[in-house]
C-alpha cells in the first residue's frame, strides 16, 4: 500500500514488477491522489503529480535521471521509495549497482513491503 501523501511535493516509487502498479493506481484514483506512470504519460515539471511510478529498468535510464534531478532542483521532489523492497534485498548487490544513479539524488529514500 502506498502511503497517503499530504504534502505538495512528488514521491517517486520504483517498482520491480510493473504488474503491481495497476493495484496501486486503482487505490490512488479512489483516494484522489494524483499519480503518473513514467513512460506512459508526459510528466510536466510545472505540475508534477504527487506520485510517479517507474520500473527499475526505466529508473536507471539517463532520461529518467534527468527528470528526477530536475524535480529535485525545482524543489518538487520529496523522496524516492522502493516498492516490494524485500525483492531488492534478496538480490541486493546487483540491484544496488543498477540503481546507483538514483542514490546520488539528495532526498530521503524508503522501502515498502507487504511481507
Amino acid at each position: 500500500m502506498i502511503p497517503v501523501v499530504v504534502q505538495p511535493k512528488t514521491i517517486i516509487i520504483v517498482v520491480p514488477l510493473t504488474i503491481l502498479v495497476r493495484g496501486h493506481c486503482d487505490e490512488l484514483m479512489e483516494s484522489g491522489i494524483s499519480f503518473q506512470v513514467y513512460g506512459k504519460d508526459e510528466i510536466l515539471l510545472d505540475r508534477p503529480p504527487q506520485i510517479i511510478f517507474v520500473s527499475v529498468e526505466k529508473a536507471v535510464t539517463d532520461h529518467f535521471q534527468v527528470l528526477a534531478k530536475q524535480l529535485k532542483n525545482a524543489e518538487k521532489l520529496h523522496s524516492i521509495g522502493f516498492d516490494e523492497i524485500h525483492l531488492v534485498l534478496a538480490d541486493y548487490r546487483s540491484v544496488m549497482k543498477s540503481i546507483r544513479p538514483l542514490l546520488c539524488i539528495d532526498v530521503p529514500f524508503f522501502g515498502l513491503t507487504g511481507k
